[in-house]
């Protein structure tokens, strides 16, 4: 007759035949390699470029401008309006043709956003990135408003920028990269058909501007220290600084800034081929279409060279100094009632006293 092993008599016999076996089983079955030569575990490498939490990813950067740059010279001047804001004009420096646009007033020229009004910028380089500093008339860059600064580069002077840099509020006293992008033009396009007058209307779905963002939030193509910003206060009046990898430009370029409170979109750039200029208005009293309407709270100045020899026919070069402009009914009196701005002196610009206008007169190049 066959013995039966009780319930819990067996359950002993199995707990000690695998203790045996675990004695005596081969340790590389189950942990591969041996107890004097453990197998190699597999080492995962990790990106430099970020620290902290899988989930919450810290930008880890490897070189920062310099907190004390030199100053850059020679300032490139733009006009300010703080003058015929009361009037509800600009300054009388706007001109849709070539592109540079003077109108940091809201639509129908109902309030000035002096906080975006630029009077200059300087450029100075040195051995890691370009600095651009960005004068406003103001003390208030991060007006509730909300102003985006930048910075264009224009590769080879024939008009279409290659890249634009801005930098968005929140501003801080202090370098950083929070709220600065980088876009680039990849299909020559950000002028439209004629860099630097205006082809409007253009179509939008042909034309895409800054079509490609390089860098920004959760973009970083060109590494985490591209670009930066800061802004800081000399006397009553707000500079908005930016820096630049050199390498973005390369070493010959020219390189423009504007300030941009209302449409701030990349892709619709440059704003003078999305509005024909009756529906874009005007800032001036004197012109038909006063005052302005779509295309309001821009400010941009001209383009200055940096290590390019430029021939004078560049779209929206700024003046030269040289030779002296030519002007026309000169006021004999020693007090000159209208002064000539610094935009309206160079070649093909001439100044006119009496209704305090400028006119830019370039040769027919066709």
């Amino acid at each position: 007759m066959q013995t039966k092993i009780p319930p819990p008599t067996r359950f002993f016999i199995a707990i000690i035949l695998i203790l045996v076996l675990a004695c005596n089983f081969p340790a590389t079955a189950l942990f591969g390699g041996s107890p004097t030569n453990p197998a190699p575990q597999e080492v995962v490498q990790t990106a430099t470029l970020f620290s902290g939490e899988p989930n919450n990813p810290v930008i880890v950067h490897t070189i920062t401008p310099d907190t004390d740059p030199a100053a850059g010279a020679p300032f490139v001047y733009d006009c300010e309006n703080t003058g015929s804001a009361p009037e509800k004009q600009a300054s009388g420096c706007d001109r849709y043709d070539p592109y540079t646009v003077e109108r940091p007033f809201k639509r129908d020229m109902s309030f000035y956003i002096i906080d975006m009004d630029i009077e200059k910028y300087s450029v100075f380089i040195d051995d890691n990135f370009v600095y651009v500093s960005i004068y406003t008339m103001g003390t208030n860059p991060n007006n509730e408003i909300g102003i985006n600064f930048c910075v264009e580069l224009d590769l080879n002077g024939d008009g279409f920028a290659k890249y634009i840099i801005c930098a968005t509020p929140l501003y801080q006293q202090d370098w950083t990269t929070n709220g600065v992008e980088v876009a680039e033009d990849t299909n020559h396009d950000t002028g439209g058909l004629s860099s630097g007058l205006s082809d409007a209307p253009l179509d939008d779905e042909k034309f895409d501007g800054y079509d490609n963002k390089i860098f920004g939030p959760g973009i970083i193509e060109g590494g985490p220290d591209m670009a930066w910003a800061r802004y800081k206060m000399t006397g009553n009046q707000a500079i908005v600084e930016i820096a630049f990898k050199k390498e973005l430009a390369g070493t010959s370029f020219l390189l423009g800034v504007l300030a941009d409170a209302g449409n701030k979109d990349f892709g619709d750039y440059y704003l003078n081929d999305r509005y024909t200029e009756e529906e874009a208005g005007s800032p001036q009293k004197n012109e038909i279409y006063y005052p302005i309407k779509e295309l309001n709270l821009f400010d941009n100045a001209c383009r200055t060279p940096i290590n390019y020899n430029a021939n004078g026919f560049e779209p929206m070069l700024c003046p030269t100094e040289e030779p002296p402009p030519k002007v026309k009914n000169t006021p004999t009196t020693e007090e000159t009632p209208c002064p000539v701005p610094s935009s309206c002196t160079g070649l093909y610009f001439t100044w006119d006293y009496e209704d305090c206008d400028c006119t830019y007169n370039p040769p027919d190049l066709k």
